[in-house]
This record gives C-alpha cells, structure tokens and sequence, in this order.
C-alpha cells in the first residue's frame, strides 16, 4: 500500500512540475513590431506569428538570419525554398543543447514564423528574435 501512495505522489508531482515547464495549455498573445501590428503567440515553448501576405518565404529567412547573426548566434543550419525555410542557430557560448531553431512556411494567408529557443524554451528571447527579424523586414 505504502508504494501505491508513493507512487501516486511521484506521479502528481511530475504532473506538476510538466504543467510548470509547459507554461499550461493556453497561448500568450501579443503584438510585435514597430507598428504593433504583427500577432504573435506563445504555446508550449513555440513562439508562432503569421507575417503579412507581402513578406515572402526568402526574406523572412534573410531576416531570420540577421536577426540571429546581430545577437551573436552563429548560423549551424539553414535551407529555403520558396515555399519554406529553416535556420538553426548558436549562440556563441552555448549551454547543453541550446539552440534557436526558425521554421518559416508560406501559408494561405501570408507567411507563418515559428521559432523555439532550445532545450526548454524561452519566450523573452524568443520574441526579441522576432522583434529583431521584424525590424529587418521593416514591420
């Protein structure tokens, strides 16, 4: 019986502390950019904007790459086509597997950006990204 309760204690605390990490399930809005103009949302470690329909696919991944070149990160990956694109980044000093990653995919509606700040996610850093990839594009 003892290990029974035990692992029932195991189990609610791991609950807790994934709830903890996860930040929960719902999303945190706000609006980036000069303007204040651009939705961006953060869910589960992944920042997610959509751009609007004038941004194309190779800009964002040219605004992508200097946003993260003029905070420092060294570019380890990047591809594109036109209609989608990645950037995998680190910073110059890098803890255990931190990395920024930038998925951009061209959408029905314009182009949609997602980055997530590796290994557990982190919306501050990840939303000056994206503020400094919005500069670029001048938004």
């Amino acid at each position: 019986m003892r290990k029974k309760c035990r692992w029932n204690r195991f189990v609610a605390a791991s609950a807790l502390a994934l709830a903890a990490i996860m930040g929960g399930c719902k999303g945190a809005p706000a609006y980036q950019g000069s303007q204040r103009d651009v939705l961006a949302t953060y869910k589960v470690r992944r920042l997610t904007a959509d751009l609007p329909p004038t941004i194309r696919v190779p800009a964002a991944v040219a605004a992508g790459k200097g946003a993260l070149l003029s905070r420092g990160y060294a570019i380890k990956a990047a591809s594109m086509t036109e209609d989608s694109g990645h950037i995998e980044g680190a910073p110059a000093d890098p803890g255990i597997l931190e990395s920024i990653w930038i998925d951009i995919r061209q959408t029905s509606s314009g182009t949609r950006v997602r980055i997530i700040a590796e290994p557990l996610g982190n919306q501050v850093k990840s939303r000056a990204i994206l503020d400094a990839m919005l500069s670029q594009l001048g938004l």
